[in-house]
């Protein structure tokens, strides 16, 4: 009995030698990222509100997560956005609403990010491509399709809202030696904002607010709602 529990021991520590330095760990592939237009705002302090006769493209928070804008008002308003579905534009109207901060809904026609495109890229040419292709619907990749128009020639491995599908994404296509590339993906629509009105003193932080899957959102400073 002494002597089977050695074995087994001996072979319990085999096997993690084996897999702590014979097995090759997982490399990450690493996307190549195009930054969105809106940048990730973590924290953000309030900015006077427009006056008659300012520029229209008012300055937009930074990336700082410590940005502040300074005020001598004692009420000034700030939008949100820009939230591409109207329910989740209520839902975020209710939160603020819940913290004590009436929220105007407001709409824009714009551009409406949609998600994250992954693609194939450094293809040579058409035989090549379909070439590519075929090894990546075999892999189980199987929206891999050939877009021919623009300058440079690759493959579409499709769309995604929720970035870690897309890191999956790129992951299997690594495996398989092909170069990669997301970019952000935007189509036409209606974009939702949020005008609060805010007593001075007052702060918001966005990364405590969701405007839907994906979505990244921003403050601009607005003119207050007639009623506000």
């Amino acid at each position: 009995m002494r002597n089977f529990v050695l074995v087994l021991l001996l072979i319990n520590a085999l096997a993690f030698i084996y897999q702590r330095w014979i097995i090759s760990p997982d490399n990450p592939i690493a996307a190549t990222h195009i930054e969105q237009d809106y940048p990730r705002l973590t924290t953000v302090q309030l900015a006077p509100r427009p006056q008659p006769g300012d520029a229209a493209d008012v300055t937009t928070a930074s990336g700082d997560a410590n940005a502040s804008i300074d005020s001598e008002n004692d009420a000034k308003c700030i939008k949100i956005g820009p939230i591409t579905q109207k329910a989740d534009a209520d839902s975020l109207a209710a939160t603020l609403a819940g913290r004590g901060l009436a929220a105007a809904l407001g709409q824009t026609e714009g551009q409406v990010w949609v998600g994250h495109w992954v693609q194939v890229v450094g293809l040579n040419d058409r035989a090549a491509a379909e070439r590519a292709r075929g090894r990546l619907i075999t892999a189980g990749l199987s929206d891999a399709y050939i877009v021919t128009g623009g300058e440079e020639l690759k493959i579409s491995l499709g769309v995604f809202r929720a970035t870690p599908s897309a890191d999956r994404t790129i992951r299997r296509a690594g495996e398989l030696g092909f170069e990669t590339r997301m970019d952000d993906r935007y189509q036409p629509g209606t974009q939702y904002w949020l005008t609060v009105t805010m007593t001075e003193g007052r702060e918001l932080r966005l990364g405590e607010l969701r405007g839907g899957a994906g979505q990244i959102l921003r403050t601009e400073p607005a003119e207050c709602p007639a009623n506000g």
